[in-house]
């Protein structure tokens, strides 16, 4: 037996939720439907889903429409009686008697189908009819059926109930109406109730009986075994006082000091209401009692049956009401035997209505009301008055409380009734609203955090802004901030209250809050660490900390949360903690680093100039390898900050809080991209495992590493660790480096890597840097000779052994640094050997311009630098003659060289002569420019070269006067063979190609060869051999006829050398060109 020391609830509240209405007959609405003017002979009323059912005493069942008008009627016990009715889903079961039996009779009616066998059309169709058969004859005194119509059962008179299990597939099989079994044997207490409730969850289901003494439960669902029904309560009822309640699945005991509401296993809550009851009915979430007729007295301790007196009697009889019910009306004007009526809700513990009646109350059923799908229950009295109780909106209901100040039971009440959210979040602001009035602060605050969601969270947050109360308010945004519906502002707030209250034990807290934010549909499900599920906005609360000088905090969010920059620049501008930046930066990626030290390398450099160097150069070679972000501090993350924070700690250096600036694209890391070592390891592991008929795509190869140029700027106050980051950069990326003796090697790693077109202009950059720091430093100049000595202009693509630079870059750095050595290196690399001359011609005629003179033997310099003129003369001379002219002007520019090289001008001039590089005239010009030079210097040669010309203007003469000889013969030739006057005579005899006599046919040709006819190829109307002679001019002749019409080719010959040009044109006859003329052989055939 399971028994609840629950006491009865408090004293109870009464409302007037209902409105009572006189049912008036649709045909006379002066009178109750006439249905119910017999009422005596009515034997049940009840509700269903086709209408109001009704049974008379005569057998009769009728089922009524909206009005009260029946619809359709049937002799379902002819000359007997229905004493009960239950409906489900349109199938009626009656319980009755007849005449022709002793046994009480079970029929099952169709409600939803006709007999069309009957010849009452209107009758349903019967499916079931039964005897109910037990050891002796006793009536039913009550029954009960499942929603599911699955188990029936009933009580019988005795104490004994049975149960139909299956009931609904008896009814719709072709098999007898199922069996009963006796759940309980009959102890001679009488049943008073029955009821079943829905299945639970679990799938249970239970019948509760209900007896005078007690109340038991018994399973009856698909898994439950045969038992004995359970005790749940040693209470019990009269007949008709127990009825379940659909909604909380419990039976509703009426008792005369209280409702008792009973589960399966234990006794529930009780409401206290005082009164003998005779019947009780559910309504919905109601529970309906009624109470005995008794005499309306003044003095009568109910206050319904007071108020109802002084209505009936008047003003003498008016009784001392109390005001909360002075608004209770009788239900009718009749006689002073009246019944209570009360309408309960058992769960919120309230009245919701009261009131009286005339005479006694026969039925009370559910019934639409007019212009409604809505059920209400309705009140038959035993004078055939139908009483409609309608319920006032729920909205109604809940304004009635609350100004009553009831908000707890406006709550439930709104909650019962299925109140949206939004209507419940409405009734705690009010309530918050009435509390805040009241100087309640910590129960406003509780009902407001209830509104979050629904109510702006500006409307609480102003009403909490001043100082008493700023721990409500703290209290608010803390809960705004666990559902995810806080925005910057109000993380702002938050955190500023934290830190005016010094409170880092709650700071703590919330940064470390792991409340995620219900995910929207365009987040989607994020992971527990992503920044947009925190339950506050994340960078308000970097930039807060950052203000309040929590810079912990901060570090601790933007390391959490992945914010590099964030965390980067708390450590370096805020902290100060160059170390741990440092470190941090290599647990990023490739891109991530790249960009952050771009932004913070100078800094870094400034106060860790060694490691920074190292990290830079892993990331410029391609070296770097990502370490996993250290874990957060665990001191930091189990417990609070130390003591020392307790007061908000100051800057080292004032440096004002910098903003969130825009956020930075989204950054590859280094994992992204496999290394060279771990491509061509796996390629090598799968060539050898997995052997492959046709050879798979190479994959694309990796790309570069950062451009070390942007972090040239970084070193400016750094120049050893510059020379250090070159050098090695150099190295490990292209594998090209420079030993101290000034040896180059040149041995890339990475071939792909160093081949590409876009690494040039970057290794360019590193070598001109390299070049220019190598030149400052007085020990690394033999480096720079290195460089410059195996350096040069590189092709692209090209392995050569060669340190790509630009070379008017380094010229110009040799020539700043005033680096001879270089600018030698650099001239000859470069064919300028004139400017080498040139260069030392200088310093020979001025050494005054050579730096650190001062101190010098100025002759002794002049004279090295004229020898450095005769050397490298000796050296590019031979390939290049008119260095010679050059220097000849220079030996001969001054008398102190002109005697100090005497010999070397006359070397020269025979190297000229030689060469025939300058004619005699030129050099005569060269050495009477000035006075320094007299004609007793070059005597000897002059005349040499004179005798030379005289003897070359004999020999023109002569080939002239051949030429002219030549010529007069040829025309007088040409003259006689075109004389018709003087024909020609052969004297040849033998032909010119075969030898023989010659015979006819014989063909002659005017060049005196002749021929057999048989010798000469077809139709050759040329000499064969002098065809072979001719063809060489002709061929002359038409190139330079192709050239006299070549303009283009002329003037760029005449822009280079115009005299040669011209004389060489006039001498071919190009410009005295005529029409062609036909110069072949004259042939005659004889």
């Amino acid at each position: 037996m399971a028994t609840s020391s629950n006491p009865p609830a408090p004293a109870h509240r009464t409302f007037e939720f209902f409105t009572s209405t006189q049912v008036k007959d649709a045909n006379d609405l002066a009178s109750s439907p006439s249905i119910f003017k017999n009422v005596q002979e009515i034997s049940l009323v009840d509700s269903s889903s086709q209408g109001v059912v009704l049974a008379d005493i005569h057998g009769t069942i009728s089922i009524l429409d909206r009005t009260f008008e029946p619809v359709t009627s049937w002799a379902a016990y002819p000359n007997g009686r229905t004493t009960h009715a239950v409906e489900r889903k349109g199938i009626l079961v009656t319980i009755g008697e007849e005449p022709s039996s002793r046994l009480p009779q079970l029929k099952v009616w169709d409600l939803e189908h006709l007999d069309k066998k009957s010849p009452n059309s209107t009758e349903p169709t019967l499916l079931r009819s039964a005897a109910i058969k037990t050891t002796q004859p006793h009536p039913v005194m009550c029954i009960a059926l499942t929603s599911s119509l699955s188990h029936f059962a009933l009580a019988m008179g005795d104490g004994t109930v049975l149960l139909y299990r299956h009931f609904d597939q008896s009814l719709f099989s072709g098999s007898a109406l199922v069996k009963p079994r006796p759940v309980m044997e009959g102890t001679g207490e009488p049943v008073t109730g029955l009821g079943f409730n829905d299945p639970n969850e679990a799938g249970e289901m239970f019948l509760f009986i209900v007896s005078t003494t007690h109340v038991y439960s018994l399973p009856v669902g698909p898994k439950a075994k045969p038992q004995s029904p359970t005790v749940v309560d040693e209470i019990g009822t009269d007949l008709g006082c127990a009825a379940m309640h659909p909604t909380t699945g419990q039976m509703v005991v009426a008792k005369k000091e209280a409702l008792y509401m009973c589960g399966p296993s234990v006794r529930g809550r009780s409401y206290a209401y005082e009164g003998e009851k005779t019947a009780a009915y559910v309504h919905g979430h109601y529970a309906i009692t009624v109470s005995p007729p008794i005499t309306a007295t003044a003095d009568s301790s109910h206050p319904t049956v007071r108020n109802f007196a002084a209505r009936l009697f008047g003003s003498s009889a008016r009784p001392t009401a109390n005001p909360e019910n002075s608004n209770v009306e009788d239900l009718e004007d009749a006689g002073p035997d009246i019944s209570r009526v009360a309408v309960l809700d058992p769960e919120l513990a309230f009245v919701a209505w009261r009131g009286a009646v005339s005479g006694g109350v026969k039925a009370v059923f559910a019934a639409p009301v007019p212009n409604s799908t809505a059920l209400a229950p309705h009140v038959l009295t035993t004078r055939g008055n139908l009483v409609r109780l309608t319920e006032v909106p729920i909205q109604t209901m809940i304004q009635t409380m609350e100004r009553q100040g009831r908000f707890v039971m406006a709550l439930g009440l709104a909650k019962n009734r299925g109140v949206d959210e939004a209507g419940v979040a409405e009734i705690h602001r009010e309530y918050g609203d009435y509390l805040y009035g009241k100087g309640d602060g910590d129960g406003a605050i509780s009902q407001y955090i209830q509104t979050i969601g629904f109510v702006r969270p500006s409307y609480v947050i102003r009403k909490f802004l001043d100082a008493q109360r700023i721990l409500n308010l703290v209290t608010y945004l803390q809960v705004l901030h666990s559902r995810g519906l806080a925005n910057a502002d109000h993380t702002t707030l938050l955190l500023n209250t934290y830190t005016k209250l010094k409170d880092v034990d709650r700071l703590d807290q919330f940064i470390k809050s792991e409340v995620q934010r219900p995910p929207t549909s365009a987040q989607g499900t994020d992971a527990p660490d992503s920044a947009s599920s925190l339950p506050f906005d994340l960078d308000t609360a970097i930039r807060v900390c950052r203000q309040a000088g929590y810079f912990e905090h901060a570090a601790y969010l933007a390391k959490k949360y992945t914010r590099h920059e964030e965390y980067l620049r708390i450590q370096v501008e805020d902290a100060e903690n160059y170390k741990e930046a440092l470190e941090y930066l290599r647990g990023m990626g490739e891109d991530a680093t790249e960009g952050n030290m771009a932004r913070y390398g100078r800094a870094l450099l400034e106060h860790l100039p060694d490691e920074t160097t190292n990290l830079l150069v892993e990331l410029c070679s391609g070296a770097l390898q990502p370490k996993p972000t250290a874990a957060l501090d665990a001191d930091f993350v189990d417990s609070p900050i130390s003591a020392r924070l307790l007061e908000p700690p100051t800057r080292s250096k004032e440096k004002p809080a910098k903003e969130k600036g825009k956020e930075e694209p989204k950054r590859r890391t280094l994992d992204d991209k496999p290394s060279m070592s771990s491509l061509s390891q796996t390629t090598s592991v799968v060539t050898s495992v997995v052997p492959s008929p046709a050879r798979a795509p190479s994959p694309p190869p990796p790309p570069p590493p950062p451009s070390p140029r942007q972090f040239f700027a970084h070193f400016v106050a750094h120049s050893k660790q510059f020379v250090q980051f070159l050098e090695r950069v150099a190295e490990k990326r292209w594998g090209q480096s420079v030993n101290s003796l000034g040896v180059v090697n040149i041995n890339p790693p990475n071939r792909a890597l160093a081949l590409l077109e876009s690494e040039l202009p970057e290794q360019t950059a590193v070598w001109n840097t390299l070049l220019e720091l190598y030149l400052t430093s007085a020990k690394e100049k033999t480096k720079a000779i290195g460089v410059l000595r195996s350096g040069g202009d590189t092709i692209t693509g090209s392995l050569d052994v060669k340190l790509p630079f630009d070379t008017m870059h380094a010229l110009i750095l040799c020539s700043t640094f005033q680096f001879t050595d270089g600018l030698m290196l650099l001239w000859e690399q470069m064919g300028m050997y004139e400017d080498v001359l040139r260069f030392w011609m200088e310093r020979a005629l001025d050494p005054s311009i050579i730096p650190s003179s001062a101190g010098l033997d100025l002759e002794s310099e002049s004279k090295k630098a004229s020898r450095r003129v005769l050397v490298h003369l000796e050296q590019y001379g031979p390939a290049h003659p008119h260095l010679y002219e050059l220097v000849l002007r220079f030996l001969t520019s001054t008398s102190e060289l002109l005697h100090r090289h005497s010999g070397d001008i006359t070397k020269i001039l025979d190297v000229i002569e030689r060469e025939k590089i300058m004619p005699p005239l030129g050099v005569v010009q060269i050495l009477a420019r000035n006075g320094v030079a007299s004609v007793g210097l070059v005597k000897a040669w002059l005349m040499t070269r004179i005798n030379e010309s005289r003897a070359e203007v004999e020999s023109d003469r002569k080939l002239v006067e051949s030429y002219r000889t030549e010529t007069k013969a040829k025309l007088q030739e040409i003259a006689e063979l075109s004389d018709p006057e003087h024909p020609r005579v052969f004297h040849v005899t033998r032909c010119a190609t075969c030898g023989s006599s010659l015979d006819l046919p014989t063909i002659h040709f005017m060049c005196k060869h002749s021929y057999h006819q048989k010798c000469l190829p077809d139709q050759d109307i040329e000499c064969p051999i002098c065809a072979r002679q001719h063809s060489v001019i002709r061929e002359i002749r038409r190139t330079n006829e192709r050239l006299a019409d070549a303009h283009g080719v002329f003037m760029s010959s005449v822009a280079e050398n115009g005299f040669e040009a011209v004389a060489s044109a006039f001498g071919r006859g190009i410009l005295n060109r005529k029409p062609d003329e036909d110069n072949s052989g004259i042939s005659v055939v004889v």
